[in-house]
């Protein structure tokens, strides 16, 4: 294992090939290489990237079957849709995953459209919806020739936390119609949160008045997305964290020198496992962050 290792370090071709993954990285988004969302998909098979909208919002993580997510997944994309005005309009889902709103939006007469980096994405929604457009880039880097005050309707569902929303403002702007909706159904964070993603709800709130955009409905809907998160860390706890501590007992009674080894690096992933799980842990979320349905218009 040691030599393997020393030769990926000192051979110039395994150098080289490091360094082509490493620039390969970068260019990816954090969206399109989460291996999290992958897999989350995978398992649901309902080409939905996001949280669920539990109408129970008190059933117990341990009585939450994979038919409850993807019905609750549903749900959540029929309260954005339920918020578009024109009925027959184009609309945008920034941000668009495997496709499983778009599907929806096509279904309800909408012309659908979509952005997003991830080329696997893309072809994976050309074959299932190909009457789809769509579109890659970085939202915040796309070309907005031929789309200038375009759409009826802009929707960010769980991606406006990827992008900030100094760049994505004047990018809606440009692309809205001027009586267009943009739709926003994302988390936020309220006072002094210990873990900083979403946005700053307060900083959010400014920039809209400065761009004279208003919020003409909003929907706290945090008690219902908390099943999905208080599913996932349920399995977390019960199921990841168990599994990673039988593989590096295993590692350390039978490999002992391995394990000396690899003692630091172990350290770091557990810790980084522990900093995951809090990040779904329900009880922690609530606390720092609020889960919002925005329709905003211009004033």
């Amino acid at each position: 294992m040691i030599k393997s290792v020393l030769k990926r370090i000192f051979w110039p071709m395994h150098l080289w090939k490091a360094f082509q993954l490493s620039r390969e990285k970068k260019n990816v988004s954090r969206s399109a290489e989460d291996p999290q969302l992958k897999l989350y998909d995978k398992i649901l098979q309902t080409d939905f990237l996001h949280y669920g909208y539990f109408e129970d919002p008190e059933i117990p993580a341990e009585k939450i079957s994979l038919h409850d997510i993807r019905i609750a997944q549903i749900n959540y994309a029929r309260l954005i849709i339920d918020q578009i005005k024109n009925n027959y309009g184009n609309v945008l889902d920034v941000g668009c995953g495997m496709g499983g709103l778009i599907g929806m939006l096509q279904n309800a007469g909408f012309k659908a459209y979509g952005v997003t980096p991830d080329r696997h994405q893309i072809s994976y929604i050309e074959k299932k919806y190909p009457d789809a457009k769509v579109i890659r880039s970085k939202f915040q880097k796309m070309e907005t020739e031929g789309f200038e005050t375009f759409f009826d309707t802009i929707i960010n569902s769980e991606s406006l936390q990827y992008i900030s929303p100094e760049k994505a403002i004047p990018k809606i702007l440009s692309m809205l119609k001027p009586d267009g909706r943009w739709i926003v159904v994302d988390y936020f964070r309220f006072g002094e949160a210990h873990e900083k993603s979403g946005h700053n709800w307060n900083d959010f709130e400014r920039l809209l008045s400065e761009n004279h955009l208003k919020i003409v409905y909003k929907q706290e809907i945090t008690k219902n997305i908390l099943p999905t998160l208080a599913y996932i860390y349920m399995w977390g706890e019960q199921i990841g964290k168990p599994l990673f501590e039988f593989l590096t007992a295993k590692l350390e009674r039978k490999h002992p020198g391995k394990n000396y080894i690899l003692s630091e690096m172990i350290s770091e992933l557990n810790l980084k496992i522990d900093k995951k799980l809090n990040i779904v842990n329900p009880e922690f979320f609530a606390r720092d962050k609020k889960y919002i349905l925005l329709t905003i218009e211009r004033v």
